[in-house]
């Protein structure tokens, strides 16, 4: 059967180890990453809202083409989990994909929140960007954030919903 694991949490909270980690575990696992597919575009980590379309068409077309060739699936993006709707829209754009084929499980991957720490964590590896940028960034991305709720979990949502604690303990896993 196969798996995806929806990595949800801030920029800094560590989805991009976490996501290496299952690579590790699992090897028929593939990360889809919007931050890569800028990367992609612009030579460099880039956001640019005027291009999100496109990056989110690429994701899509990945992400629909690997499940088709049954491939496992890892998606780690801040702005595509954020929030109950747009966990709805990705996770009934999954089932619609493998519905008619096969089985699949997907799973809510939920990091801890605290926005001092994935402030710390982005100003560390900072993607070329400044410190100001990130600080107003995840303080966006922070007011938009929903944890997943009982109710995204069932037929047409989440499998199930896995709550990691921060980053140093669930990296001695």
């Amino acid at each position: 059967m196969q798996t995806i694991n929806v990595l949800i949490g801030l920029p800094g909270s560590h989805k991009t180890q976490y996501a290496g980690y299952l690579i590790d575990k699992n090897k028929n696992a593939v990360i889809v990453s919007h931050d890569n597919i800028r990367e992609m575009i612009n030579g460099r980590y880039c956001f640019d809202d005027e291009q999100e379309e496109v990056v989110r068409k690429i994701a899509n077309h990945a992400m629909r083409e690997l499940l088709l060739c049954g491939k496992d699936l890892i998606v780690d993006d801040s702005l595509v989990s954020i929030n109950m709707v747009c966990r709805r829209q990705l996770t009934r754009y999954l089932r619609a994909i493998v519905y008619r084929n096969h089985p699949v499980i997907i799973s809510a991957v939920q990091f801890d929140v605290d926005i001092v720490r994935s402030k710390e964590a982005r100003m560390a590896d900072g993607k070329g960007l400044s410190g100001s940028h990130w600080r107003t960034a995840i303080d966006k991305i922070a007011s938009l954030y929903e944890a997943v709720t009982g109710s995204e979990i069932g037929e047409f949502g989440f499998d199930n919903c896995i709550v990691l604690p921060p980053y140093k303990e669930w990296k001695l896993l």
